[in-house]
């Protein structure tokens, strides 16, 4: 008797991602704000922290270290704090994201790149769609596709940098209902898609003005 071969395919782990404690304590005080639970302005006491969360000062003061690096946290001498946002910090990053978005839709529009605009920005709100609790953010945004379909590397690299310290502020700022609020953005993207598969480019930055001033508005 012949012995058939197994054609058993080889288990295919799946990739996970394991956060560190910094990682972790990171997450936790981001959702602190992102909740409210932690103000604009408030006051940090590190020791209280780590009892709440039953770990050492050390990665504590690792993870604030970290979020003072990505500016959710600001440090005055030894003291550290929440960033509180002046509103017209918030102001000047969206004039400078809204002429950066024009600008780029009209060089791709003179180029005769609507078609392959369109195409990039149906992709990037499909997989928006798809993102769970935001984690596509600055890899694939919506917003910074003007600019990437443009094909200049240095143009791509300066609004996606604006665009993750604009989102971290907006994080800071408000405490919003993130799927509510991915809802409401892709909805609003469908409409800028529509705009400009119908060529109304007059009403372009009009449009995308309204997006951003209510962007964490939530009915």
């Amino acid at each position: 008797m012949s012995m058939q071969q197994s054609t058993k395919q080889p288990l295919q782990t799946p990739r996970i991602k394991i956060q560190s404690t910094n990682e972790q304590i990171c997450s936790f005080l981001k959702q602190q704000i992102a909740e409210g639970t932690l103000e604009q302005g408030q006051q940090l006491n590190l020791n209280q922290i780590a009892d709440a969360l039953n770990v050492s000062v050390t990665p504590v003061r690792d993870a604030i270290n970290l979020l003072i690096h990505e500016g959710f946290i600001d440090k005055m001498g030894n003291k550290m704090f929440i960033h509180a946002i002046p509103e017209e910090e918030r102001s000047m990053l969206e004039e400078a994201l809204i002429a950066q978005i024009c600008a780029g839709y009209r060089i791709c529009v003179e180029t005769g790149k609507r078609e392959e605009l369109l195409n990039q920005l149906e992709e990037a709100l499909k997989l928006e769609e798809e993102s769970v609790d935001g984690e596509i953010r600055a890899n694939y945004t919506f917003d910074t596709v003007f600019v990437r379909c443009v094909g200049n590397k240095f143009l791509t690299q300066n609004i996606v940098k604006d665009f993750e310290y604009y989102d971290d502020l907006m994080y800071i700022a408000n405490n919003i209902d993130s799927e509510k609020q991915r809802a409401k953005s892709a909805e609003e993207h469908r409409e800028i898609i529509k705009l400009i598969r119908e060529e109304r480019d007059g009403d372009f930055e009009p449009l995308m003005r309204r997006h951003y001033r209510d962007v964490v508005t939530i009915d």
